[in-house]
C-alpha cells in the first residue's frame, strides 16, 4: 500500500490570481506592448494562466507577446544580460519563436539570436558568443568532455544550433548538428546513463530532434513525457524553496516541451492520437492541453 506524500509545496492560487490581476492593471497603462521591460511580465503571466487553468489560447497569446519583446529588443537583451545566462539569452527566444510560429518573430529571432553552426565550429564566431559557449563547455575550443556538467553544456549549445537551424529552415545545418551530437553522445554514454536535472532535459530534447526524421512518433512522445517529468521535479524543488514561485506561478509552463511539439508538427508528425492514448499520464497533461494549438490532432 502506498500513501500520498504529505506537505508537498503547491502554488498559492489566491496569490497567483492576485498577481495576474495586478499585471492586468499594469498592462492597461502601457505605451508600447513590446517594451523590453514587459518580457518577464508576459512570461510569468503565461505561467500564472497555466496554473489557473486558463484556455490554452490565452496562455499562448502571452508567449506570443513575450516572443515579440524578444524580437523587438534582441540586441538590448544580449547587451544587458550576463553571458552565462544562456537559456534566456539564446534558447528561450528561439523556443518561443518556434512555438508561436509568427513569421516576423522568426525573422527577428534569426537576426538576433542565431549564429551559423559552421562559424562556431570554425572558431570564427563573435567574441561574446565565445564567452557564452566557453561558460558552458570546453568542447568547442578543443577540450574534452569529462563530466556531466560539460556534457550538459555541450548539449545546450547543440540544442541552440538545432533551434537556429529549424528557425532558418536550414536542413543541412540541422543534419550536421544532429550527427555531431549523436557522435559525442555515443562517445560519452557513461555520462548520459541517468536522465536527471538539466542533463536529462537536454537528452530528452535531443531525443526528439533525433527522431523527427525519420519519424519515430512513439519515441517523441516518450521523450516529451520524460521532459515533463523532469520539469515537474525541478518545479517542485523551486516551489519548496521560493515563495515568489508559489505566489506567481513562475516557471510552471514547460516551454521546451511546447517547442518540441511545434517542431514535430512542422516536420509533419501528428502526435494527437498517441498523446490521447496516454492521457492518464500526468507528465503528458500539458502536452495534451496545448498540442491541438501546436498543429496536432485534437482527439477527444
Amino acid at each position: 500500500m502506498t500513501t500520498e506524500p504529505q506537505n508537498v509545496p503547491t502554488f498559492e492560487l489566491d496569490a497567483v490570481r492576485e498577481h495576474l490581476a495586478a499585471t492586468d492593471a499594469e498592462l492597461l497603462v502601457y505605451i508600447d506592448e513590446t517594451h523590453m521591460s514587459y518580457l518577464p511580465t508576459y512570461l510569468v503571466r503565461a505561467d500564472a494562466m497555466h496554473v489557473l487553468g486558463a484556455p490554452p489560447e490565452q496562455v499562448l497569446r502571452q508567449l506570443w507577446l513575450a516572443a515579440r519583446c524578444y524580437a523587438t529588443n534582441g540586441e538590448v537583451y544580449l547587451a544587458k544580460w550576463p553571458v552565462h545566462q544562456f537559456r534566456r539569452r539564446r534558447l528561450l527566444p528561439l523556443e518561443l519563436a518556434i512555438t508561436v510560429a509568427d513569421g516576423e518573430v522568426l525573422t527577428a529571432a534569426k537576426k538576433h539570436f542565431i549564429v551559423d553552426p559552421m562559424t562556431l565550429l570554425a572558431g570564427a564566431e563573435p567574441d561574446v558568443v565565445t564567452e557564452e559557449v566557453g561558460a558552458l563547455t570546453r568542447f568547442f575550443r578543443g577540450g574534452d568532455i569529462s563530466d556531466q556538467a560539460d556534457l550538459t553544456g555541450f548539449l545546450a549549445v547543440t540544442y541552440w544550433m538545432v533551434l537556429g537551424a529549424i528557425a532558418s529552415a536550414d536542413n543541412e545545418a540541422l543534419e550536421m548538428v544532429r550527427a555531431l551530437t549523436a557522435r559525442i553522445l555515443e562517445k560519452n554514454l557513461w555520462l548520459a546513463r541517468k536522465r536527471v536535472g538539466g542533463l536529462g532535459r537536454m537528452l530528452c530534447a535531443h531525443q526528439v530532434i533525433g527522431e523527427l526524421r525519420p519519424a519515430v512518433p512513439d519515441g517523441i512522445v516518450d521523450a516529451i513525457a520524460e521532459h515533463g517529468r523532469l520539469h515537474g521535479e525541478a518545479l517542485a524543488a523551486r516551489l519548496a524553496d521560493d515563495e515568489a514561485v508559489r505566489k506567481t506561478g513562475e516557471g510552471a509552463l514547460d516551454v521546451t516541451s511546447m517547442a518540441l511539439l511545434a517542431m514535430a508538427s512542422a516536420a509533419g508528425i501528428d502526435l494527437g492520437e498517441r498523446l490521447a492514448a496516454r492521457k492518464e499520464e500526468p507528465e503528458l497533461a500539458q502536452a495534451l492541453a496545448y498540442a491541438p494549438l501546436l498543429g496536432h490532432t485534437a482527439v477527444a
